[in-house]
């Protein structure tokens, strides 16, 4: 075996069945396809031929260009100055609002607003099985199309947000979780707490459905609202 970065360097060893995450199917059998192993050198032959030993091999669950190797932890939370259709948010600074007055709005009231910024048409009305408040196919982060599923939280709870605040059962992202969706965004309009964040990034980390996640507290919220004219 030789790889793209070394051509000059063959690799070998003996691959030991027990250690692969996969079956083999015919289609695998009789192409040539991308694995990921993880393995070390533990023997050179040559100046020019090393022997691995590898620890497993396995189908890449993520694969991106912009991440060097599959598997190393990458961060999945994206910012709200990210999001492609609030750019605007970095005119107003966090000096500029005053996050008490978001008492004043109505989780309703943000709902629509939030749905007139992203220029996404239809609202939904509240109904107690909901997986989320606002579903939207028009959101795009840093160039790239992407469905996304919001819950906002309205002042019904004005103080730091924390797991148990997520509904009767606390399960409100499991729900939103649940949503086929890119991107989950949580939005609320106080502080929220390191343990929710933990929760989402949990949630947005599942090896079977990798996805993104974005967290809107009410500083934030107001900078975006502020910023758009609606408040």
């Amino acid at each position: 075996m030789r790889m793209n970065e070394y051509p000059d360097l063959e690799v070998t060893g003996q691959i030991d069945p027990m250690r692969s995450t996969t079956n083999s199917s015919l289609e695998k059998l009789c192409h040539k396809v991308r694995k990921f192993m993880l393995a070390y050198a533990y023997d050179y032959l040559t100046n020019d031929i090393i022997r691995l030993r590898h620890i497993i091999i396995g189908d890449r669950v993520y694969n991106s260009n912009k991440y060097a190797l599959p598997g190393v932890p990458f961060s999945n939370e994206r910012f709200p100055q990210q999001i492609d259709e609030i750019p605007r948010i970095e005119e107003i600074s966090y000096e500029d609002v005053d996050v008490t007055k978001m008492k004043n709005y109505s989780e309703d009231e943000i709902k629509q607003w939030f749905a007139d910024i992203m220029k996404e048409s239809f609202v939904q009305s509240h109904w107690a099985g909901q997986k989320c408040d606002l579903y939207t196919s028009h959101l795009h982060v840093e160039g790239e199309r992407k469905t996304a599923a919001f819950l906002l939280k309205g002042p019904s709870h004005f103080n730091v947000m924390k797991n148990r605040d997520l509904g009767k059962n606390g399960d409100q992202i499991v729900r939103l979780f649940s949503e086929s969706a890119d991107l989950y965004i949580l939005q609320h309009c106080y502080v929220i707490s390191a343990d929710v964040r933990s929760m989402m990034k949990t949630f947005a980390s599942r090896f079977y459905q990798p996805s993104l996640f974005t967290i809107i507290d009410g500083n934030d919220t107001m900078r975006i609202l502020k910023a758009y004219e609606k408040i």
